[in-house]
């Protein structure tokens, strides 16, 4: 368990690792203290199955908000139809699902997921009116990086691209 806190907002954030990967994910023993559980979630880590579902069902009773992130939608399309159900039962108590992509968007859509579902772009986008600090130019720009560092997300490539583009 890990917790953060910020002075500055006065917030405090907990995480805790919960799952071993490939493992069905129990958070049935966790004394959750805030009212919102976020989880972050690629199909790669922990199913979305019954075993699931029934934790959510029981955790917000407590009335607990329950987010999730899907960092990718598409295993969903190519599942068994069974387990694709059990998926979107349980993706479907969720309060929220954070996606990523207008494909995303559209995978859940295709499984009946509509009115829980939150399009967070990854990146930047700055608007001439948030040019506040001087010594930002709008001709300026930013390079940014966020994932896992697993080979097919290009990280090296990216820095073998910055290395040349600084030179």
């Amino acid at each position: 368990t890990e917790t953060i806190e910020n002075s500055d907002d006065k917030i405090k954030y907990n995480t805790e690792k919960i799952f071993e990967q490939g493992s069905p994910l129990d958070i049935s023993k966790i004394n959750f203290t805030s009212k919102v559980i976020w989880i972050q979630h690629h199909f790669a880590f922990f199913p979305l199955d019954k075993s699931l579902s029934t934790q959510i069902e029981t955790i917000k009773k407590d009335n607990k908000d329950f987010y999730i992130t899907l960092h990718t939608t598409k295993p969903l399309l190519y599942m068994v139809e069974d387990i694709r159900e059990e998926a979107r039962l349980c993706l479907n108590q969720m309060d929220r699902i954070f996606v990523h992509t207008i494909d995303d968007l559209n995978n859940l859509k295709r499984v009946g997921l509509i009115h829980n579902v939150v399009l967070v772009p990854q990146g930047i986008s700055l608007y001439e009116k948030e040019y506040k600090n001087e010594n930002i130019k709008k001709t300026d720009f930013t390079i940014a990086c966020f994932g896992f560092l697993y080979p097919h997300k290009g990280a090296s490539k990216l820095i073998e691209a910055f290395a040349k583009f600084v030179k």
